[in-house]
C-alpha cells in the first residue's frame, strides 16, 4: 500500500489544492506516506494520520524521515468508532472499497460526525466507469475490484454508486477529479444542507 500511495502521491498533490486546508487528517492512513507528501508540498497546512496501532508502527519514522513531525500528529483509533473531529479535509484513499455498503455508510457517517461546516471529504480511489472499454486503465480498475470482492468482501464503485453511499451518510459529491494517466481520482464530497 505504501509503495502504491508513493507511486500517486505526486500526481495528487499537483491536482489538488490541500493548501486551502488548516488542517487534515489521514482516515486509515496507515504509516503517513500519502500525509507527509501532503505536508511537504504544503507548508502552512497541519496534519494527523488516523489508523488502528498496528498500522500506525512505521508512522513517526516516515513523518520524521520526512522533516513533518512537528506539524503531524499520530492518532490512534477505529473509523468504526470516531475519527478526529474539526478537521478542514479528511482524506479516505483506497479505505471505502474495502467494505461493503453499510459498512462503508457508518465509515462516512463517523467522518460526517466530526466534520465541521465548510469541510471536505476526500476520497482517492478508482471510479468504475459506466462502460468498460479494452483499455489499461479500464482493465486496472476491473482487476482492482474483482481483487476487493474476492478478499475483504467489498468493491470498486461507478460515480453513481458514490454519489448514492455518500447521500446515504448525509454527505454530498461536489466533484470528481481524475489523475493523469492513472485510475485513481480525487472524489470530493461536502456535508449535505439539511432540509429545513
Amino acid at each position: 500500500m505504501s509503495e502504491n500511495t508513493a507511486r500517486i502521491t505526486a500526481l495528487l498533490v499537483s491536482a489538488y489544492d490541500f493548501s486551502q486546508f488548516r488542517n487534515i487528517v489521514d482516515v486509515g492512513g496507515g504509516d503517513g506516506t500519502l500525509m507527509a507528501s501532503v505536508l511537504v508540498a504544503n507548508a502552512g497546512v497541519r496534519g494527523a494520520v488516523f489508523d488502528l496501532p498496528g498500522g500506525l508502527a512505521q508512522a513517526p519514522q516516515k513523518l520524521a524521515v520526512a522533516g513533518v513531525s512537528s506539524r503531524c500528529e499520530i492518532i490512534a483509533g477505529d473509523f468504526f468508532h470516531s475519527v478526529p473531529k474539526a478537521a478542514g479535509a479528511y482524506i479516505l484513499k483506497y479505505v471505502i472499497p474495502g467494505w461493503n455498503d453499510e459498512q462503508g455508510v457508518a465509515i462516512l457517517g463517523n467522518c460526517r460526525a466530526a466534520m465541521h461546516g465548510t469541510s471536505r471529504i476526500l476520497l482517492i480511489d478508482r471510479v468504475v466507469p459506466e462502460r468498460l472499454e479494452a483499455t489499461a486503465i479500464h482493465q486496472r480498475i476491473a482487476m482492482a475490484d474483482m481483487n476487493m470482492l474476492a478478499m475483504p468482501g467489498g468493491q470498486q464503485r461507478t460515480d453513481h454508486e458514490y454519489r448514492n453511499l455518500l447521500a446515504a451518510a448525509g454527505l454530498s459529491l461536489q466533484r470528481t477529479i481524475p489523475l493523469p494517466g492513472t485510475e485513481i481520482s480525487v472524489i470530493e464530497a461536502l456535508r449535505r444542507q439539511e432540509s429545513p
